[in-house]
């Protein structure tokens, strides 16, 4: 009789869902390299913007036009800061779901340990019961009449 581990379903239900786990890690983690990159690049905007006003300022510009400016950057700013935002939102939730990965490769880890266990019994259980069919064989081989 072949080995049977009785709780394979649920080890390919704990690895279902390590994987999906492993997954979720990969896509926050792109997440966070995209948020990185748009933070970045509002940085950058956001200092274009300042040095063109500044220079701006040296120049000589209308009231009206400094009032956009100053307009844009503030919107430039409150994007800047949301994207902030979404970013350490977003290390949280990378956070979490590393515990959440950990946890579950854990779990999946003890139910393979588990078979493993299982599995060695059973190969020792089939070597003693192998044994004993081959001593049986060899006695009553020897005891045949005639002989």
């Amino acid at each position: 009789m072949a080995f049977q581990f009785t709780l394979a379903a649920v080890l390919r239900y704990r690895e279902g869902i390590e994987h999906n786990g492993y997954l979720a890690l990969l896509q926050l983690q792109q997440q966070i390299v995209a948020a990185r990159k748009e933070l970045e690049q509002l940085r950058k905007e956001l200092n274009g913007l300042r040095n063109s006003r500044q220079a701006g300022l040296k120049q000589g510009v209308s009231a009206s036009y400094l009032h956009v400016q100053l307009e844009i950057e503030a919107r430039a700013e409150q994007q800047k800061d949301a994207s902030v935002e979404r970013l350490r939102q977003l290390n949280t939730r990378l956070q979490n779901q590393i515990k959440n990965y950990h946890k579950a490769r854990q779990r999946r880890e003890t139910l393979e340990i588990l078979r493993s266990q299982q599995l060695q019994a059973y190969r020792h259980d089939e070597r003693v019961r192998e044994q004993r069919e081959s001593d049986e064989l060899f006695l009553l081989r020897r005891k045949r009449p005639g002989q």
